[in-house]
């Protein structure tokens, strides 16, 4: 999975950083030895708002998905490096928008 993505095993440690790109190609290295389309919905599938920590503590408490979504927004700078969520708000909708940089 690691081959020509720049990532060795040994760069797989919690205290090392892998670039978003390298994560991605891992990813698609790995949907593609599985042949399954369905991928990444089977790789976020385990994920609750836990994997958020403190921040999705917050989120489960809010009364609707729109002030979740909004806590996630706000508070976003606890756990995400290199990315950043925003809200598109219109008369009746709100879209959630992740952008990496």
């Amino acid at each position: 999975m690691l081959e020509g993505t720049g990532v060795t095993a040994a760069d797989l440690r919690p205290d090392r950083c892998i670039a978003y790109a390298q994560v991605g190609a891992i990813h698609e290295r790995a949907a593609a030895s599985t042949d399954r389309e369905d991928f990444g919905l089977c790789l976020g599938a385990p994920k609750t708002l836990a994997t958020f920590g403190p921040v999705g503590a917050v989120m489960r408490h809010a009364a609707k998905l729109r002030d979740a979504l909004h806590d996630l927004v706000r508070l976003q700078i606890a756990n995400f490096t290199g990315a950043a969520a925003y809200l598109y708000r219109s008369s009746k909708d709100v879209a959630l928008a992740y952008g990496v940089y």
